[in-house]
């Protein structure tokens, strides 16, 4: 039970980071069109949903 509520936080934490990304698209100086932080919570959400998607998987797939 504490697998699947780890790779739970990782899906969640994941889909709150590409959820808050688009935010830092138009920063509020209009020097730079595209924050450093946007594609880098870009990045990081996409690896923990990817983390927490093949963990769910895997816990399935082998019975943890």
């Amino acid at each position: 039970m504490a697998e699947q509520k780890f790779f739970f936080i990782l899906l969640l934490s994941g889909l709150c980071c590409l959820a808050i990304a688009p935010l830092f698209v138009f920063p509020k100086d209009e020097r730079n069109t595209v924050s450093f932080t946007a594609p880098g919570l870009m990045l990081v959400g996409i690896a923990f949903v990817l983390i927490g998607c093949c963990g769910f998987v895997g816990l399935d797939s082998y019975g943890g």
